[in-house]
């Protein structure tokens, strides 16, 4: 059984454009990416307020677009590569890889395409330099500069490995490819271990305080909404809040398809009612036609925000009912309803059809 240690939590950035309106104890290993919203909300320049510089708040807006992107790549791309990796070659301090090639390719396999992630870590970390600098900023610095070393020797690593041959832990394997070395499995696999170890230690740091600060924009932003009379989007926001709860809750308690049953049902109701009672006020604000030109939102978009939401609302019905019947895990929990997978897919298409719905 491996140990939850990285536990992918969905991060918003909210995209406005009110302006334009007017365990196991013996193991080390990371989690494997579970209850996940792909959370791709961005947020949109709007009218800075007389005092703020329009200078410093586009500045503003981009370096939070960029730690947007990186808690959103890590979700997507780093999960998946770093988890295959310890499978293959031991989650310990000593390289020892698998005997079964599957794994090894399944690692390879992860990483084919890694420029986009090493691109994002690159400006997250130059924007945490920009001047005024917050505790979000140096949670970014100390992030990506431990996860830089961690991917190229990932990286490295992939490239010695997919060059055909599946050397042992010592040197007495052969060379392969240009650059590397007997010993070349074991170098790597002690920077990746070694780096691993800071990443880890920074990532609740920058993943909580991203999130806090992301929870205050939106707070701010639902009530400019409701201060300029909008009545349609700011339900939508509350009910991504609703849902973000709900997720955190899952994700906080690292609950997946297989420890389902050790969610404590008492505090996952609570929100679940808040959720559901949302939902039904966001369908009513939605049936009323009276609301003028619909806030400029597309009306196909908004049918199909609409209809995602009676996919989570479902999802999160059959969780509930799954926990009480402590129905086993399955084969594939992302397309089973009722899963803490499931959900958090189908959260992350809401948040989706969200950004559709206000372009």
């Amino acid at each position: 059984m491996k140990r939850s240690i990285f536990i992918a939590i969905p991060i918003f950035s909210l995209m406005f454009i009110i302006g334009c309106l007017g365990d196991d104890p013996e193991t080390d290993q990371p989690a494997q990416v579970v209850t996940s919203i792909q959370a791709s909300l961005k947020e949109e320049p709007k009218p800075a307020p007389k005092a703020e510089s329009k200078v410093d708040r586009k500045s503003e807006i981009e370096k939070w677009n960029s730690y947007v992107d990186l808690g959103n790549d890590l979700e997507t791309d780093y999960f998946q590569v770093i988890n295959s990796y310890f499978d293959a070659f031991g989650n310990g301090p000593d390289y020892k890889p698998t005997d079964q090639t599957a794994k090894i390719d399944a690692f390879t396999n992860s990483l084919t395409s890694p420029e986009q992630l090493s691109k994002t870590v690159e400006q997250a970390l130059l924007m945490s330099a920009r001047e005024p600098q917050n505790e979000l900023d140096q949670a970014v610095g100390e992030l990506a500069g431990h996860f830089k070393t961690l991917w190229q020797a990932l990286i490295r690593s992939r490239e010695y490995h997919a060059a055909g041959t599946h050397p042992p832990a010592t040197g007495e394997g052969q060379e392969v490819g240009s650059g590397f070395g007997p010993d070349s499995a074991q170098i790597l696999h002690t920077q990746i271990y070694e780096s691993y170890q800071g990443l880890n230690a920074t990532y609740s740091r920058f993943r909580d305080t991203l999130n806090k600060a992301d929870a205050e924009r939106r707070k701010k932003d639902i009530q400019e909404m409701g201060g300029q009379g909008l009545v349609i989007r700011p339900a939508m926001l509350k009910l991504i809040d609703h849902v973000q709860a709900l997720q955190d809750l899952l994700s906080s308690r690292s609950i997946t398809s297989e420890t389902l049953p050790n969610l404590n049902i008492d505090d996952f109701t609570p929100l679940f009612n808040e959720f559901m009672k949302s939902a039904e006020e966001f369908e009513k604000t939605l049936g009323d036609r009276r609301q003028p030109a619909r806030e400029k939102l597309k009306e196909t978009a908004l049918v199909s925000f609409n209809q995602q939401l009676m996919v989570v609302r479902a999802s999160a019905t059959s969780l509930l009912a799954r926990h009480q019947l402590k129905t086993k895990a399955e084969p594939f929990p992302e397309e089973t309803p009722g899963t803490p997978e499931h959900f958090g897919r189908a959260a992350g298409d809401l948040v989706d059809r969200y950004n559709a719905a206000i372009e």
